[in-house]
C-alpha cells in the first residue's frame, strides 16, 4: 500500500477559497486496484490571510511546507 498527501482542487466561496489536503491510499493486489481518499485539512484564505484546519493529528504546518517546498 502507498500512501501520499496533496492537496485537492479549490473551492471558491465568494472571497473565501477552500483548498482540502486529501491523503490518497493506493492498495494494489492480484485482483486489482483500490484508492482510497481521505481528508485531513483544509487551507482557508480570505482577505489576503491564509488559515489550516487540520483533521488528522499527524498533519503538521511542517507537511505543508514540504509540499509547498518550503525550506528553513
Amino acid at each position: 500500500m502507498t500512501t501520499a498527501i496533496r492537496f485537492s482542487g479549490p473551492a471558491d466561496y465568494g472571497e473565501r477559497t477552500i483548498i482540502p489536503l486529501i491523503r490518497d491510499s493506493t492498495l494494489v493486489s492480484d485482483h486489482g486496484c483500490m484508492v482510497a481518499r481521505d481528508p485531513v485539512g483544509l487551507v482557508i484564505m480570505e482577505h489576503g490571510h491564509a488559515w489550516f484546519v487540520s483533521l488528522s493529528e499527524e498533519v503538521t504546518m511542517t507537511v505543508i511546507d514540504e509540499l509547498l517546498g518550503i525550506t528553513e
